[in-house]
């Protein structure tokens, strides 16, 4: 799906439009839930509709995942309540309903995936009938009904896996990286930090959202080869990757509170600049690469600008006298460093996803 390289204004605003997508996916969700249930002679359709509701998620595996828990977790409430009401009787509601949630919790710390039992086993409990068995079996339908109509209007309506939704928003966390790195290389040469603490927020905060709906992608069971034609298989060391980087930022920052007391003649900031845009520019291709599986990066290049960048340093540690702006400029040194490895390792990795994809 190229939607996203397509989207008008790139990958933040497709990520915005997101929540738009979720909504609308709800709206067809619970509506196709409400005449599904017109067409059976069932008197649960309110069991339907919500379990529509609270079914869908922002992907069609997440989707796929709730509602299959919620369809298990109902049947066994149900089965739990029923076997219980017929061992008790009718007339002893809270003995039924104490054992019956009790069980069922138990059930739910071993099994999480089972928690809406507590639902249906509860209900189910409190309001037994004469015919428990068939009320119970109305409910399982209706909820079965109302999952299934959450998984269509995820697959029908604007539907996007949590893989792609992973991969766009990673790509979308590292141009944000490279904006903060630009940023801060200014602010240690220029001495102007005014919008370093705004950029660190946006891009450290991006960096923990993509891992974290990395790691809601175990919800789906992707189909590999869809996968491979139409995005980078993500991976686990792809996203340790992001999470190490996303530290280097965050020690990178205190480097840019203190205000640099030596002097850069032009060609040390020339050498500084070269080394600070390299970085922009090999982020910004590796988000590319991301969305559009053509790696085009020159790490090489930019490792040969951060040995001219450590030349400078240590051109400048000798005329520096205070021991603190020494350890400065040191600190800095390591943390372009480990910003680079960092992104070193990213472009060996995507670089291997693309090679699968194309073999």
């Amino acid at each position: 799906m190229q939607l996203l390289s397509r989207f008008p204004g790139g990958t933040a605003a497709f990520l915005q439009w997101s929540e738009l997508r979720t909504t609308i996916q709800t709206v067809v969700a619970v509506l196709l839930s409400f005449f599904l249930m017109q067409l059976l002679p069932l008197q649960t359709v309110t069991w339907a509709v919500f379990s529509a509701l609270f079914v869908v998620q922002a992907s069609v595996g997440g989707t796929v995942g709730t509602a299959l828990r919620r369809v298990t977790g109902a049947m066994v409430g149900a089965v739990l309540a029923v076997v219980l009401i017929v061992l008790i009787g009718t007339d002893h509601t809270v003995t039924t309903l104490s054992l019956g949630v009790l069980i069922m919790s138990v059930l739910s710390i071993r099994w999480p995936s089972l928690s809406y039992g507590l639902v249906t086993v509860s209900i189910i409990a409190v309001t037994p009938g004469i015919g428990v068995v068939e009320e119970a079996a109305e409910k399982l339908i209706a909820v079965a009904i109302g999952s299934l109509s959450a998984i269509l209007a995820s697959m029908i309506a604007f539907p996007i896996s949590a893989r792609r939704k992973a991969v766009t928003q990673l790509a979308d966390a590292l141009r944000l990286a490279a904006d903060y790195i630009d940023t801060l290389m200014t602010g240690v040469i220029d001495g102007d930090g005014r919008d370093i603490d705004k950029q660190e927020s946006k891009a450290i905060d991006s960096l923990r959202a993509a891992s974290e709906v990395w790691e809601r992608i175990s919800l789906e069971r992707p189909d590999r080869t869809y996968h491979k034609r139409h995005c980078p298989l993500l991976s686990k060391a792809l996203l340790n990757q992001t999470n190490q980087l996303g530290n280097c930022l965050a020690l990178t920052r205190q480097l840019s509170t203190m205000r640099p007391l030596y002097t850069l003649d032009e060609e040390q900031v020339k050498a500084m600049r070269d080394f600070s845009d390299s970085l922009y520019d090999q982020l910004t291709l590796l988000s590319d690469a991301m969305v559009h599986h053509e790696v085009n990066t020159d790490i090489p290049m930019a490792w040969e600008h951060y040995q001219r960048f450590c030349e400078v340093v240590d051109d400048l540690s000798p005329e520096v006298h205070s021991q603190e702006q020494r350890e400065h400029l040191m600190a800095l040194k390591w943390s372009c460093h480990a910003i680079l490895t960092c992104l070193n390792a990213l472009v060996d990795e995507v670089r291997g996803s693309t090679a699968g994809k194309a073999a």
